[in-house]
């Protein structure tokens, strides 16, 4: 179809903008999510959809899209935005946030970590009010998991305002080719972790459960805290781990997709996650799981993962022990018919749902 009568034809439905903003960080939830969910909006026929992002950043689309390229002085003031119906904020921190907006605003809140990490109250006090303001210009929220509408509702006022719990979709990687990392060069039995290289993730605890035990650990993930990061090799090295503890940086989807694949289990001991995408790929992938109780990660797992009650070294290694013994076929295929279930055409179908009632109200 030419592009002038597309966009004759696009005139007609709800324009919707998608703040695509934090897909300038690859490599990180917020990415994975502004992607695999625009992608399945765009594919939407009720809705429009334009795409809000660094002009540089629109190759990741396969097909392209409609953007409103972002200019570091929105974060003052936005541009005239009045043919469009509704404004979906992507991520509760961000910058660009259109409180001048005349339409619809929908606030995705996928976490309030901070209010769990070693902040001073002054900074959380300042975090709070800045997030209150955004709520209390939304239309409607929306919450990625159930733990995080609890946290928000325990912290902040949402009294009387329009919500909804959607779950994220599984970044699936079915389609992606496996590729064995180079710096595995022989076949030994190995676990796997991944996730930005940060306390808050909790890598930590698995180093000394590795002296419980005969596998090799790999921890995959871009280092966004060098001072953890530097903790993690001190560890190591006090721990005598240097030849069975991999710190392998980020990795490609194909490399994830063989280790999800290979690895004896996938260990997820984090301590504040909205969602927890890794449990989900690391299921579709057919990985036994074992995770930490924190946050929303029982919620999203399950009964088909195990979890570290404490993190005590030799607790942990039998809890891991036990769980690959008794990994069989039919609780492999429980766990993927499970991921299988966060299909994001599913998740856009509610997102959909969600702007068409607010544009009605």
């Amino acid at each position: 179809m030419p592009l002038k009568q597309q966009e004759k034809n696009n005139s007609s439905l709800l324009q919707i903008v998608f703040d695509g903003e934090r897909m300038k960080y690859p490599n990180t939830g917020l990415f994975a999510f502004c992607k695999f969910l625009g992608a399945a909006l765009l594919q939407r026929k009720e809705i429009a959809t334009t795409i809000y992002q660094d002009i540089n950043a629109s190759s990741v689309w396969m097909n392209r899209p409609k953007i409103l390229e972002k200019k570091f002085w929105h974060k003052w003031w936005m541009p005239n935005l009045n043919q469009y119906h509704l404004w979906h904020a992507t991520y509760q921190g961000t910058n660009y946030f259109p409180f001048s907006f005349k339409g619809k605003i929908l606030l995705t809140i996928h976490d309030i970590n901070f209010m769990h990490e070693n902040k001073s109250d002054k900074k959380k006090e300042k975090y709070l009010a800045k997030l209150q303001k955004k709520i209390d210009r939304a239309d409607a929220l929306s919450f990625i998991s159930k733990y995080v509408y609890d946290d928000v509702s325990s912290h902040l006022n949402i009294a009387g305002k329009k919500y909804q719990v959607i779950y994220n979709g599984c970044n699936s990687l079915q389609e992606v080719i496996a590729i064995q990392p180079k710096f595995i060069q022989e076949e030994v039995p190995f676990l796997f972790s991944i996730g930005t290289i940060h306390e808050k993730k909790n890598f930590d605890v698995l180093l000394p459960m590795m002296q419980h035990n005969n596998y090799k650990l790999i921890i995959a993930g871009t280092i966004v805290q060098p001072s953890y990061y530097e903790h993690l090799t001190t560890q190591i090295q006090n721990l005598g781990l240097q030849d069975r503890v991999i710190l392998s940086g980020p990795i490609s989807e194909g490399e994830k997709k063989w280790l999800y694949t290979h690895t004896r289990a996938f260990l997820f001991p984090s301590k504040a996650e909205g969602f927890g995408m890794p449990v989900i790929e690391a299921m579709e992938c057919g990985a036994c799981c074992v995770l930490s109780t924190f946050t929303c990660l029982p919620e999203i797992g399950n009964s088909y993962a195990a979890y570290f009650n404490n993190f005590d070294p030799a607790g942990m290694a039998n809890v891991v022990e036990t769980t690959i013994q008794q990994w069989t076929h039919s609780k492999k295929a429980e766990a993927k018919q499970h991921a299988a279930s966060f299909q994001w055409n599913e998740v856009a179908a509610e997102y959909t749902q969600l702007y068409q009632e607010l544009l009605a109200s």
